[in-house]
């Protein structure tokens, strides 16, 4: 088993340069104890949602990389690049880019959904807990982040960990697609909550998607800091 691509458990590499820091760990630690209820407004809020027409928004298309803002309330919160699955459609790969500061711009959360018809009365007790998995062929860890009840049966968030943009590229460089496939734990029988426990990701366009991301984190953050700015210094003239 590989370890140490994100910080958070997660997904890992054998590279040990891509290892999040102390420092990069603790400037997250606020977005990690928010992330169930915006990961949850994140997929409720789709790419054709009513959303102010100065904000990207880019229209979902088959097996092509878009890129959206995602707004928490009347507020942007952040930047998700995503794509479909193939052999799920609706259970998309996603990258959240968090619109806190301007450094957070420069890291992703890289996160998954998995619906799942199989209707175990115990899914709930998933949440917390680490999966093995098989992604981009190698053996890595996966953290379920919770689920919802959806149509028949229940939608599972998997949480794939953060880090910085470049390494998130660097990670799939040279792929058109990847793969990811739960595998059975210690006490978790993968099919018992699973019916479909996989799915597969076209990965054409992802970094041109990330720096689009990127990009608008870095605008909406300028444009938050002029107001916050303009407003300190009314508050100032009165």
């Amino acid at each position: 088993m590989v370890e140490g691509f994100f910080f958070e458990l997660s997904l890992v590499s054998p590279s040990t340069d891509l290892l999040i820091t102390l420092e990069e760990f603790n400037m997250f630690k606020n977005l990690i104890l928010k992330k169930v209820t915006i990961l949850i407004f994140i997929l409720l809020q789709t790419a054709q949602a009513e959303i102010p027409k100065n904000y990207l928004n880019e229209k979902h298309i088959e097996d092509v990389w878009t890129v959206r803002v995602n707004f928490f309330g009347n507020s942007p919160e952040s930047v998700i690049a995503e794509v479909n699955g193939k052999i799920s459609h609706g259970d998309r790969l996603r990258i959240r880019v968090p619109i806190e500061a301007e450094q957070y711009c420069d890291y992703g959360n890289i996160f998954t959904t998995l619906y799942t018809a199989t209707n175990n009365p115990g899914i709930n007790e998933l949440e917390g807990k680490i999966i093995p998995a098989i992604f981009k062929n190698e053996k890595v860890n996966l953290k379920i982040i919770t689920s919802m009840k959806a149509m028949l049966g229940n939608i599972v968030f998997i949480d794939m960990g953060w880090n910085d943009i470049q390494s998130i590229k660097n990670y799939f460089q040279n792929l058109s697609q990847v793969s990811m496939e739960l595998k059975n734990g210690s006490d978790i029988k993968t099919l018992d909550y699973f019916d479909i426990p996989k799915n597969t990701f076209i990965l054409n366009g992802l970094d041109s998607a990330l720096d689009r991301a990127k990009n608008e984190c870095l605008k909406i953050v300028k444009e938050n800091d002029k107001i916050k700015s303009e407003l300190t210094i009314t508050k100032n003239e009165n």
